[in-house]
């Protein structure tokens, strides 16, 4: 198992002291398991955590876009009848749900 904590005073607090316990028992672990250090393990993770990030802000821009098309749709469709709109709301909601159901 990876040391979680450094004896040499040279490399500062370690990282490991600077998380939750329990987060850094579990990266310790994940970490020996791939068979690499806790230090590189970390630099991984926040790799991914970054790219992640990154396409949780386009899949976010993507379905902002798509609500807008849906809204202009509906009401485009609906030629500005609020009961019609109410219904064409309800029907793509549904949908929605019926899909998130799968």
């Amino acid at each position: 198992m990876a040391r979680l904590q450094c004896k040499d005073s040279e490399y500062g607090i370690p990282v490991a002291t600077r998380i939750p316990e329990e987060i850094a028992y579990r990266f310790n672990e994940e970490a020996e398991q791939e068979g690499k250090t806790l230090s590189r393990y970390i630099a991984e993770f926040i790799e991914r955590a970054k790219y992640n990030e990154q396409r949780l802000k386009e899949l976010e821009a993507r379905i902002v876009g798509g609500n807008k098309a849906v809204r202009r749709f509906i009401l485009e469709l609906s030629e500005g009848n609020s009961e019609q709109i109410n219904q064409y709301i309800e029907i793509y909601n549904s949908i929605l749900k019926n899909e998130k159901s799968k």
